[in-house]
């Protein structure tokens, strides 16, 4: 293990734990097999690897990971708290045949759990992500902190106040993952329905005790208001509404009012000449509906329903033709 500014073999038995309770930090470069990993509250996205490990093939690691020194039977070792991913990238990079270290800096003490935590949500809610993708982060960390203080003394308040966010971020984040069905998660994450549309179904039913997405109320909701290309107030508008009547909704797919509204806005037009605006629009709602059903469980269902035939039919083009735009769109059928 090198230390950068003096360059200097460093070896397990070298680093020693200090006497003293200020945390110093130094910058090393290591081999990835001289190092342990902590737990980590991210989930390692293999894309997201395959990405770093190409910029740093190109032009180096320019972000260190973030270290501290435990203590082991085999002596003391660097262990990696934050930057896993970099981690993993310069060691499929090393894998591939290229000789490059790991740039880290490292504190020359074991840290804390608290304080490893700490450093792990500083790392990785500094990043731009998407807001789905740091819900499942501060879910984590609400998790991690129950097991560290008890599940007594750990509120959303205390959230707020550890993490600098609203105690309403940390509420969604918290529904999002445990009261979301994995489908309504994966149609965020594909992008066909908004986070912050998708938070508001966490009070219907998720479907975990039934066989199939079609009898999760928030599923069959989702696709209801996918298809009525609702925003967050226009949705909360929608349920508020239907809240209030105390009835299921049990309206189609593709119901009488969704074309009567297509076919109002020019539609017609949509498939037949992409060129225009209206048929820009008509065939991204195609898109995003297909895409829909298509992440279901069972899409046979609802892809090419009797309704989706009439209603091609009415745009005077074979469902041939219907499918090959759609395909030419890069929707997988």
């Amino acid at each position: 293990m090198a230390d950068i500014g003096l360059q200097e073999k460093i070896t397990p038995e070298k680093v020693e734990l200090p006497k003293k309770d200020k945390i110093a930090w130094k910058l090393f470069e290591v081999k990835t097999e001289d190092l342990l990993l902590a737990e980590n509250i991210r989930p390692i996205d293999p894309f997201a690897v395959e990405d770093l490990a190409n910029s740093i093939s190109e032009i180096g690691q320019l972000q260190p990971c973030i270290g501290d020194v435990v203590e082991t039977e085999s002596g003391n070792l660097v262990r990696v708290i934050a930057g896993q991913h970099r981690y993993y990238a310069v060691k499929q990079l090393i894998e591939a045949g290229e000789d490059v270290l790991l740039l880290i800096r490292v504190a020359n003490r074991q840290l804390s759990e608290e304080q490893v935590l700490s450093i792990q949500m500083a790392e990785n809610l500094q990043n731009k992500m998407k807001a789905e993708e740091d819900a499942k982060i501060i879910h984590s960390y609400w998790l991690r902190c129950r097991q560290l203080y008890g599940d007594e003394n750990v509120s959303i308040a205390f959230l707020s106040r550890k993490l600098g966010r609203s105690s309403q971020k940390i509420s969604e984040a918290i529904k999002f993952v445990e009261g979301l069905s994995p489908k309504i998660q994966e149609l965020v994450q594909k992008g066909v329905l908004h986070y912050s549309t998708a938070v508001l179904l966490a009070k219907m039913d998720n479907g975990s005790n039934k066989g199939s997405d079609y009898d999760s109320e928030q599923v069959r909701t989702a696709v209801f208001l996918i298809s009525q290309g609702y925003n967050k107030e226009e949705a909360k508008r929608y349920l508020d509404k239907r809240s209030k009547e105390v009835k299921a909704y049990t309206e189609p797919l593709f119901s009488g009012e969704v074309w009567k509204e297509l076919k109002k806005n020019g539609y017609r037009m949509a498939i037949k000449d992409q060129s225009s605006k209206e048929g820009r629009t008509a065939s991204g709602w195609f898109v995003r509906m297909i895409k829909t059903v298509s992440l279901l469980d069972d899409p046979t269902k609802t892809e090419f329903s009797e309704a989706i035939e009439k209603a091609v039919g009415e745009l005077d083009i074979s469902m041939d033709d219907f499918k090959n735009n759609l395909q030419a769109l890069g929707v997988k059928l």
